[in-house]
């Protein structure tokens, strides 16, 4: 049995690698997307069957699924059938259950950096900082799209640290709290309440 776990912000570049794991095995796709127990369910019922031709089964979104969720898939990805693969494409395993990358083969997507200098300065200042510096730093940022563009730009740098720390416990915390703010201001929450409240709950790195 084959599981595969491919990482990265680059959609493209991870479906690369997915063409690549598809070819190398002469296997069919078949995509699915889980992202709440019922769509695990559904999944379960379809591996259950027996398949005659080897099958990729191509999983996206199951960092945004819940812990329930990926406790579920957990017993699939254990069991699997003889003719499937299992290729899971995630932006970050660090929001995944442990024991799922465990099963799987990691392949980290690199993207180069895309930062300039001055942003990277800003999001390092921010993760070394206090509550009071970091209440500053963003007290400038007031309308929706700069905030969303704060921490897009606050996850990807801070990704990049995760990767190069190999899986800190701590950015992990971090990241999490930061797609956690980005979603709920997505979703039209209170851009200043937001950022408040990341700034003074998320830890400090150093």
């Amino acid at each position: 049995m084959h599981s595969f776990l491919i990482t990265g912000f680059d959609s493209s570049k991870k479906e690369q690698e997915i063409e690549k794991i598809v070819n190398k095995f002469s296997v069919k796709r078949l995509e699915f997307k889980l992202s709440k127990i019922a769509d695990v369910k559904e999944l379960t019922k379809l591996v259950n069957f027996a398949f005659p031709e080897k099958t990729a089964v191509i999983v996206k979104g199951l960092d945004t699924a819940s812990e329930e969720s990926q406790n579920a898939f957990l017993k699939t990805l254990e069991e699997p059938q003889e003719n499937i693969i299992f290729i899971l494409s995630v932006v970050s395993s660090y929001k995944l259950l442990p024991t799922i990358v465990s099963r799987c083969r990691v392949i980290n997507v690199v993207t180069k950096p895309t930062l300039n200098s001055k942003e990277i300065s800003l999001i390092d200042d921010f993760l070394k900082a206090r509550v009071g510096k970091r209440l500053i730093l963003i007290s400038k940022i007031r309308k929706k799209d700069e905030a969303i563009t704060f921490l897009t730009t606050f996850i990807f740098r801070t990704h990049a640290l995760f990767l190069a720390q190999e899986g800190s416990l701590d950015l992990a915390k971090i990241l999490k709290k930061a797609q956690k703010t980005l979603s709920a201001i997505q979703a039209n929450g209170n851009v200043s309440l937001h950022l408040t409240s990341f700034a003074i709950l998320t830890p400090s790195l150093f």
